[in-house]
């Protein structure tokens, strides 16, 4: 990787904001133009999937073109140093900025119990975009539609592709159970490569192929992932209760006992 031992004043600098923390920052086409990258991890009484973030953070900033990386060891200070416990912490860097900062887990054991509520966004997904397949900072629609959808009494929103298939939602990667197959968009529909996806993927039989709004709504359960959430069930898509199949349960059972913590969400 070019520019692989360059880093930004040799570490992170991590944003305090509880303590109204001025930041001193370097003007570059993130800050102006969204052309950055991300990364949130969870940590709980230790970090998880630490090196499968980095390495998709990377990745990002390999292919940008950025001229640096982000080091395991220099993460593992930043956690250590501020003492880091059950909360998740953001990584964030542009051409010429690395930022931390952390925020609450919001996740209970309700949204466990009750699943999540979505809608399906007007907005079209193209699968030809570069950025899709990056957690990019340019995350302003998928907020955007987020919002309007807790404003119609929906938890998460999904979007679709110029060709009808379902992508993903707005913070999450979707599967579904369609004769009793474990069924997940592939990547090349438009979406982010999420890491509960990956691990997913690698512990379960899936099928990797495109997902119809028709399916959706007839499926026998489906179930949105990510780093921070986990395995949550999809109770309702607009109007319409989906089933809760026992692979769901196989999924969630598996993710639990990966993060033990999390277990007594479940």
């Amino acid at each position: 990787m070019k520019g692989k031992n360059e880093f930004l004043k040799d570490e992170i600098i991590f944003i305090d904001e509880n303590k109204n923390q001025s930041v001193l920052y370097k003007m570059d086409e993130g800050l102006q133009f969204g052309l950055g990258f991300f990364e949130t991890i969870l940590i709980r009484d230790k970090v998880y999937f630490l090196e499968e973030h980095l390495h998709r953070l990377n990745k990002s900033l390999e292919t940008f073109g950025f001229g640096f990386y982000v080091s395991f060891e220099a993460v593992e200070k930043l956690i250590q140093t501020y003492f880091l416990k059950n909360i998740a912490l953001k990584i964030i860097a542009t051409e010429k900025n690395l930022f931390a900062m952390t925020r609450p887990i919001s996740y209970n054991l309700e949204t466990y119990q009750m699943g999540k509520k979505v809608t399906i966004s007007n907005v079209i997904k193209n699968s030809h975009s570069g950025l899709l397949v990056h957690k990019s900072l340019n995350y302003g629609e998928n907020i955007l539609e987020l919002r309007k959808a807790k404003e119609s009494g929906f938890d998460d929103c999904l979007f679709l592709n110029e060709n009808g298939h379902i992508t993903e939602s707005a913070i999450a990667n979707l599967f579904i159970i369609h004769k009793d197959k474990l069924i997940t968009p592939p990547l090349s529909d438009g979406l982010l490569p999420g890491i509960i996806r990956q691990k997913i993927i690698e512990n379960f039989t899936v099928y990797e192929d495109h997902i119809t709004k028709d399916q959706l709504k007839s499926c026998q359960g489906a179930f949105l992932t990510n780093s921070l959430l986990g395995v949550v069930n999809i109770s309702h898509v607009e109007d319409i209760k989906l089933a809760n199949h026992p692979l769901s349960h196989d999924v969630a059972r598996f993710f639990g006992e990966m993060i033990p913590q999390n277990e007594k969400y479940r």
